[in-house]
């Protein structure tokens, strides 16, 4: 995925993933979301400041994260 100025980033945990996509749990939030992997970037806890061991950060563009109910 190639970043842009409107892509936007979600800080919580992989909960589960596939080849195709992950499912995602946003920090804070109860509802579990799937994101396909061709649209999402992944940083994980080692490779980033102010997030927990276990957490990433899931950067992905603003209209995904307006139609998976993110916004």
């Amino acid at each position: 995925m190639a970043m842009t100025d409107e892509d936007i980033h979600f800080i919580g945990r992989i909960i589960r993933q596939t080849d195709m996509a992950i499912c995602f749990r946003e920090r804070g939030a109860d509802q579990v979301i799937w994101l396909p992997r061709s649209q999402v970037a992944i940083i994980h806890a080692a490779e980033s400041e102010g997030l927990g061991s276990s957490e990433v950060k899931v950067i992905m563009p603003e209209w995904l994260a307006e139609k998976k109910g993110l916004l």
